[in-house]
């Protein structure tokens, strides 16, 4: 049986801190995040449920990172880097349900959580994106470079990290 990344202490942390970061939108707003179980592979990494209407009202992928805004500003020009391949997946899943597909990511140093629309309800973008060719783990892969500038931004509460 083949061991996933999740699995991994390295990994079992990511998990947690993606907890921590979806927490964080719970907080400040009425959605809740519903996700896929970690054991097995999955294109999303689980549904957006808004509890005022009661109605799914999205997907989303969610990553934490251990850098911080200003590294994600300078070094990265405020661009989330993910795999088009993982796109691509999410993508057939907005098509076919007209839910959009949303981003979260989790700047670990600064307790900082964006949240970025990045396929509407109609599969098209929903925020600035650049499509190129990178070297990724020795292969070249197409990448999809994310804008964060319209990205929605939440704030980890001190006490919310020993929550898991």
């Amino acid at each position: 049986m083949e061991i996933l990344n999740c699995q991994k202490p390295r990994g079992l942390e990511a998990l947690r801190q993606n907890k921590i970061a979806l927490k964080a939108i719970e907080r400040d707003t009425v959605l809740r995040f519903l996700p896929i179980a970690d054991d097995k592979p999955s294109r999303i990494d689980g549904f957006i449920w808004n509890q005022s209407s009661g109605v799914i009202t999205g997907i989303y992928e969610v990553k934490s990172r251990t850098y911080g805004l200003d590294k994600l500003e300078s070094t990265y020009g405020n661009q989330w880097m993910v795999s088009w391949s993982k796109l691509q997946a999410a993508l057939d899943i907005t098509k076919h349900t007209k839910l959009p597909f949303w981003g979260v990511l989790h700047l670990e140093p600064d307790g900082l959580v964006l949240m970025v629309e990045i396929f509407n309800e109609s599969a098209t973008w929903g925020c600035d994106v650049q499509l190129r060719n990178k070297l990724w783990n020795g292969v070249e892969e197409r990448m999809a470079f994310l804008s964060m500038s319209e990205a929605r931004r939440h704030r980890i509460v001190d006490n919310q990290t020993e929550l898991f």
